[in-house]
């Protein structure tokens, strides 16, 4: 007697199949944003580390010098009689853990290129970690020059200015606030060293330092490019200083109405781009490691002139969602949103003269953004 014997096999339809990889594909939609915001979380962690051990280093250097904080730009006589113009990062690196690093840059006698884009010391190229921002990629890739920075240090809510802070004029060896544009109502300022004391509007409140996105090779995006003309900004270096001759407001507004979307209006020349961003980390320039609290974090940054000394409204900006991260001066990190208020109120003296450069009066009439650059104007 025989028996029939079947085989049945098992098996996914085609509507079977492609329901699953349907399913799948969702899954991975899904999880691809959460995996990409926990690391962002984990970048920005880092950053706000970064920058608390920047502020802690500031606090070490003034408990140090037992009067100040670093100044945030200075000219320095070489051995060679040519003035060169440093950041306060220089004076910083003994107590970020770097004091080879600094004694080998000393025993140069300030010969290196500081101010230049293509130095011949490995001292001014070797990539510095603790001045890199995690979330931007620029800092880390290889450029050749100068070791990048995206930490800035703070100088007010004024457009100041470094000009005169290097080369071989006579003036510019020893700038003082006669030879510079010196507002000095930030917690840094040129050729300038202010000390705790002077912070009498808190330095819990007051800013020390924030961050700034690194140039990529693209100047119209405005987290790294300098709009050097088409404004009616108005920076006079004389023994006052103007944001334009129009009105404290006017160049504010222009500056902001250059924005078109994430990028610089093309309105503007590609010849009218500065692309200085970031690119020297022991240049003193404030195209280069400053900022000030005019325009609100990630808005465009504009300069008086196409020179990285020149003064201008310079916005912190990251690669972080909604904001920038800022070093308060008592050490502790908070992290500023984008819609900070920054409406210029709170009475500017005369909005045709402006801050006096050598005096620190009144409440800035840059918002509440702006009273957090200051350290002594009663706001």
């Amino acid at each position: 007697m025989s028996h029939n014997r079947h085989t049945f096999r098992f098996a996914f339809t085609l509507v079977e199949l492609l329901v699953v990889i349907a399913i799948i594909g969702v899954l991975i939609g899904l999880l691809i944003p959460a995996v990409q915001a926990a690391r962002e979380s984990a970048r920005r962690m880092q950053c706000t580390n970064n920058l608390k051990q920047l502020a802690l280093a500031c606090q070490n250097y003034h408990d140090s010098s037992k009067t100040s904080f670093p100044a945030g730009a200075v000219s320095v006589k070489a051995s060679d009689g040519i003035a060169r113009r440093t950041s306060g990062f220089l004076a910083l690196l003994p107590f970020i853990e770097q004091s080879a690093l600094y004694e080998q840059i000393m025993r140069e006698n300030y010969l290196l290129d500081f101010n230049s884009d293509a130095p011949s010391s490995t001292l001014l190229t070797s990539t510095l970690s603790f001045l890199l921002c995690p979330s931007d990629s620029a800092g880390f890739a290889e450029q050749g020059g100068q070791a990048r920075v995206n930490y800035r240090q703070c100088y007010g809510d004024f457009p100041i200015h470094t000009a005169n802070m290097d080369g071989e004029k006579p003036g510019a060896l020893g700038a003082t606030k006669f030879t510079i544009c010196n507002a000095d109502r930030g917690a840094f300022a040129p050729q300038q060293w202010n000390g705790i004391k002077g912070f009498s509007d808190g330095i819990s409140k007051t800013i020390l330092m924030s961050e700034r996105a690194i140039y990529d090779g693209d100047a119209r995006d405005k987290k790294v490019g300098y709009v050097t003309s088409g404004t009616s900004l108005d920076v006079k270096y004389e023994n006052q200083v103007v944001e334009t001759i129009k009105g404290a407001s006017t160049a504010v507004d222009d500056c902001v109405a250059l924005a078109n979307g994430g990028n610089i209006a093309e309105s503007v020349a590609d010849g009218s781009l500065g692309a200085w961003s970031g690119l020297r980390w022991s240049d003193g320039a404030c195209a280069y490691t400053g900022f000030m609290t005019i325009l609100p974090p990630n808005a465009p940054s504009c300069l008086a002139v196409d020179a990285p000394t020149s003064g201008g409204l310079i916005a912190p900006t990251s690669y972080h969602n909604g904001g920038v991260n800022c070093a308060m001066a008592d050490g502790s990190v908070t992290f500023v949103s984008d819609s900070v208020d920054y409406v210029n109120t709170n009475g500017n003296p005369d909005p045709k003269i402006g801050y006096n450069s050598f005096t620190e009066y009144g409440k800035s009439y840059h918002g509440v953004w702006g009273a957090m650059g200051t350290r002594a104007a009663n706001d």
